[in-house]
């Protein structure tokens, strides 16, 4: 990204609408999740300060998204929607034992659904 699109890019407004999106409501929160200081994220929110490269990917990989779709003023070039990410985000903090159970559950919700849709054409 040039420096003069970093310059004009809004990043307290794209950490919010991420924050939103996952329904993370406090800095210690997301400074958790980012392995960042309270300090830190109440810096970017408040004061404006600009995201180092290094925390960008950092909350890239913990909302689950891209470079582009961080820096994407287009709100319709970002995939998916709020359930998406919020589902990602709570995929990163489950333990192994859990998401097989989570895995099994999807999977007979799917093999249920399928066959309602069948016996409902029938």
């Amino acid at each position: 990204m040039s420096e003069r699109v970093k310059a004009t890019f809004n990043y307290q407004k794209r950490i919010r609408e991420l924050m939103q999106s996952a329904n993370i409501d406090s800095y210690y929160q997301l400074g958790r999740m980012c392995e960042v200081q309270t300090s830190v994220v109440s810096r970017w929110l408040k004061k404006g300060t600009e995201v180092s490269q290094g925390h960008v990917e950092n909350i890239c990989r913990v909302f689950g998204i891209t470079l582009a779709e961080f820096y994407s003023e287009n709100i319709t070039e970002r995939r998916g929607d709020g359930n998406d990410k919020r589902l990602r985000l709570l995929w990163k903090r489950l333990t192994p034992e859990i998401k097989k159970h989570m895995l099994s559950y999807g999977e007979f919700c799917e093999k249920n659904y399928k066959e309602l849709e069948s016996d409902k054409q029938n």
